[in-house]
């Protein structure tokens, strides 16, 4: 006895949205924060940010009290 299965595989996708709040990097520029901030996701979570993924961005100044 043959069975055959004639249900059709579809193809699955999906939105995965991952939401961190980061502080505390030290920059010059907006656009070396930027910069920074997605080496570091792509060394600690093999994740390649674009800019648009980046959003609310804020500074403030810091002192230095050296």
């Amino acid at each position: 006895m043959v069975i055959i299965n004639n249900k059709k595989k579809k193809e699955w996708s999906s939105v995965i949205e991952l939401r961190i709040c980061d502080s505390g990097m030290e920059c010059e520029t907006k656009e070396e924060y930027v910069e920074r901030l997605k080496e570091s996701f792509q060394d600690e979570y093999c994740i390649s940010l674009t800019d648009d993924e980046i959003t609310n961005i804020e500074s403030q100044e810091i002192s230095d009290d050296s």
